[in-house]
C-alpha cells in the first residue's frame, strides 16, 4: 500500500520543533536549588528488593552511582528522564507497528477492508454512520478543511510533548508517573488490537463509499504518519482521540490558570472533530480510543514490575535515578539535607 509524503520542509522543521519542545521541557523543569545529591552516611545495601507480576526479586542498589557525572546532570536535569521514556516508548510503539506494516500482506488489505465496512454497519445500526455527512459539512467550507487537515497532521505529537513537559512541572511526581504510565498502556493495548484486528480508514475505502482522503491528496501529512514503516490499517482504536482525552482532562483537572482548562476541555472535541473530517477514523474508533484510555488509567500500575528492569538499566549505566521534586523541595525548605529526617527521605524513595 502506498504511502503519502510529506512536504521537505516537513521531514526538518517538525522534529525540530519536537526536540525544542522536549528541550524546554528539560530546561523550564531544572533543579535550580544548589542542593546535591546528599552522601549516604552507611554503605548501600548491594539489593533492594523489588515486586514482579506478585514475586518478590531482589536487584541491584544504582544508590551506590550517586556521585557519578550522569547521576549528578540527571539530578539537576530530572526530566531527561522522562524524554528518554517518551523516546523510547515512542521508538517501540512505532517500531512495532512498522514491522507489522511492512508483514501486511494483500489478504491483510482485504480483512481490513472488510472490518472498515463492517464498522460502518455497525454504525448504521447504532444510528451514528455520519461520517459522510460530516466531512461533506467542511469539505462546502475550505478554510475549515484546510484547518482541520492541519490539526490532524500537526498538532497530534507536539501537544503531547508539550503537555508532559507542562504536567511534570505542574503535577505531583506520583499523578505525573500515573498519566505517563496510562498513555503508555494506550499504546500496548492499541496495538493488540490493530494487529489482531487491522481496519481500514474510510479515506482507504472504496470510491463508492464518498469518503476522500483531505490530508494526504494534499500534501498537508506529518512526517511521523507517511514513513514507510507507518500501519496505515490501524484506524481502530483512534489514539489520537484516546491521548486527547488524557490530555485535555488532565489539563482540565489539574490546570491553575481559566484559560488552559478551557483549552484543556476543547481539546479532546477538536481532536474528535478533526480525526472524522478528514476520514483518517470513524466515530467508533474514537469510541474505542476513549475504553482503551479508560482502560489504561485503571491499570497502568502493572507497569509498575517493570521497575525491575529499570533498576537493571541504571545499574549498568551507572546511574541513580534522580529524586522527585518533592524531595528536593523537603530538602530546601532551609533543611538539613544530611538530616537523619531529610536522609529518610530521600532512601526510602521507589
Amino acid at each position: 500500500m502506498s504511502v503519502a509524503e510529506s512536504s521537505p520542509l516537513g521531514l526538518i522543521l517538525e522534529p525540530t520543533i519536537v526536540f525544542t519542545i522536549l528541550g524546554a521541557g528539560v530546561y523550564f523543569n531544572r533543579i535550580h536549588s544548589p542542593v546535591y545529591p546528599p552522601k549516604d552516611p552507611h554503605p548501600p545495601l548491594p539489593y533492594r528488593e523489588r515486586t514482579f507480576f506478585g514475586c518478590k526479586v531482589s536487584t541491584r542498589d544504582t544508590s551506590v552511582w550517586r556521585t557519578t557525572t550522569l547521576s549528578r546532570l540527571l539530578f539537576r536535569y530530572p526530566f531527561i528522564i522522562e524524554v528518554c521514556y517518551w523516546v523510547l516508548t515512542y521508538l517501540v510503539y512505532q517500531g512495532a507497528r512498522g514491522v507489522t506494516a511492512l508483514t501486511f500482506t494483500e489478504s491483510t488489505t482485504d480483512l481490513a477492508r472488510e472490518n472498515g465496512m463492517w464498522i460502518l454497519e455497525v454504525e448504521n445500526i447504532l444510528g451514528i454512520d455520519t461520517e459522510r455527512e460530516f466531512q461533506r459539512f467542511f469539505l462546502d467550507r475550505p478554510f475549515w478543511m484546510g484547518v482541520l487537515n492541519r490539526v490532524y497532521s500537526f498538532v497530534h505529537i507536539p501537544a503531547t510533548v508539550g503537555f508532559f513537559g507542562y504536567m511534570y512541572y505542574q503535577t505531583s511526581s506520583a499523578t505525573f508517573t500515573r498519566i505517563r504510565r496510562t498513555m503508555a498502556l494506550c499504546n500496548l493495548y492499541a496495538f493488540i488490537v490493530f494487529t489482531t484486528w487491522p481496519a481500514m480508514p474510510p479515506r482507504l475505502l472504496p470510491k463508492e463509499y464518498g469518503f476522500i482522503d483531505t490530508v494526504h491528496s494534499t500534501r498537508i501529512a506529518s512526517v511521523w504518519t507517511t514513513n514507510a514503516f507507518c500501519n496505515q490499517l490501524a484506524a481502530m482504536p483512534s489514539l489520537h482521540f484516546g491521548y486527547a482525552f488524557i490530555v485535555g482532562t488532565s489539563i482540565l483537572v489539574h490546570a491553575h490558570w481559566k484559560p488552559l482548562r478551557i483549552l484543556g476541555a476543547l481539546y479532546a472535541p477538536l481532536i474528535l472533530v478533526a480525526i472524522v473530517a478528514t476520514a483518517n477514523h470513524y466515530f467508533l474508533d474514537a469510541i474505542a480510543g476513549f475504553f482503551v484510555a479508560i482502560l489504561a488509567y485503571f491499570t497502568n500500575n502493572v507497569l509498575l514490575n517493570l521497575l525491575v528492569i529499570e533498576d537493571l538499566v541504571l545499574w549498568v549505566l551507572r546511574i541513580e535515578k534522580p529524586p522527585t521534586k518533592e524531595q528536593v523541595q523537603f530538602m530546601t525548605r532551609g533543611t538539613d539535607y544530611e538530616s537523619e529526617e531529610s536522609m529518610k527521605v530521600w532512601y526510602e524513595r521507589v
